[in-house]
């Protein structure tokens, strides 16, 4: 808990106003600036993960002054220390890697290419979670995701921040290909209102999360256990957009000038009514063809009004065989 408290004074100079600090004698060999204010410490043992800190100090979001997220920065070089991951935290960098569709944070992260990206932000203290995991619209590091869920944090998914916004850095990630998720941490469990032994607590299950991933880089979709939140619609898609997997998986339907988060299934997955697995690849997927469920989330139905009508089945309510539009994670 000390190191992490002093690692937390490089950002919390001048009261989180950033600048270029002075860096303590210890790692100031360890950091590099590979764009002025964006601050590396390159792995060593888990290189191919990246724990980022898009808002370690105050920043800039579309012209107003958005406040730091205490205690991520300092946890990020921390976690770098002790599991051997790469650290990328910005210090005084224009902008907001959370929310700039451009920004020296992501360049570098396409630059490295990395297995898993773990973005860390504060949220406010809840009764109900110590941490939330935002899971995006792509693929999601199913290690890292357990691995915290069988801590002994209370841990929500999606239910804060989903990280599904295109600019988020769990997108961007998302959109190259790569595994990532958006670990929302509580006040409670960060500098300077956190007390040590829930300090200790978090840093204990993000190192053990950490320390969980493969070594082997990613390749394509994969299973992944996530919770899902009930009522969402679901997505029938043709089965080559989903290879290697049935679902579901993370997608944006887009609808006209109406979008909503849904989850993918292949057509070829079991319960898919007949007359919906033998869309074509051009009535299905991105050009037309999705499936929702009825229930409060539910779109409606001038939503998918089209010439192509509506199939309508006990489990899968309806299938929209013409104008609606699934864009697939990972998006692009």
């Amino acid at each position: 808990m000390a190191r992490w408290l002093a690692l937390e004074q490089i950002f919390s100079q001048n009261g989180y106003e950033g600048g270029h600090l002075a860096l303590p004698s210890p790692i100031a060999g360890s950091v590099s600036e590979p764009t002025p204010g964006l601050l590396e410490i390159t792995g060593s043992t888990h290189p191919h993960v990246v724990v980022t800190a898009a808002h370690a100090t105050n920043h800039e979001r579309a012209g107003s002054t958005k406040v730091a997220d205490r205690g991520t920065g300092g946890l990020a070089i921390l976690l770098a220390q002790l599991t051997g991951c790469t650290a990328l935290v910005a210090l005084s960098t224009a902008g907001d890697a959370n929310y700039d569709e451009v920004h020296p944070l992501k360049e570098r992260l396409a630059d490295l290419r990395p297995t898993v990206v773990i973005d860390l932000h504060g949220m406010r203290s809840r009764t109900e979670s110590d941490v939330d995991l935002g899971t995006g619209g792509g693929l999601v590091p199913a290690t890292v995701i357990d691995a915290l869920d069988g801590s002994d944090l209370r841990v929500t998914t999606n239910e804060v921040f989903d990280a599904m916004r295109p600019t988020t850095v769990t997108s961007f990630a998302q959109s190259q290909g790569i595994r990532a998720v958006q670990v929302e941490i509580g006040a409670h469990l960060r500098p300077p209102s956190g007390e040590a032994p829930a300090l200790g607590r978090l840093i204990d299950a993000v190192v053990a999360a950490i320390e969980q991933v493969d070594l082997a880089p990613a390749s394509g979709l994969e299973p992944v256990s996530v919770k899902i939140a009930s009522g969402l619609p679901t997505a029938v898609v043709h089965p080559s957009m989903l290879p290697g997997t049935d679902g579901p998986v993370p997608v944006t339907v887009v609808s006209g000038e109406r979008t909503t988060v849904a989850w993918a299934w292949s057509a070829a997955a079991a319960g898919i009514p007949e007359r919906a697995r033998h869309l074509s690849p051009a009535r299905s997927g991105s050009a037309v063809g999705c499936a929702f469920p009825w229930g409060r989330h539910r779109m409606s139905r001038c939503a998918c009004r089209s010439s192509g009508g509506c199939i309508r089945s006990p489990r899968w309510s309806m299938t929209c065989q013409a104008r609606t539009r699934c864009r697939s994670a990972p998006r692009t």
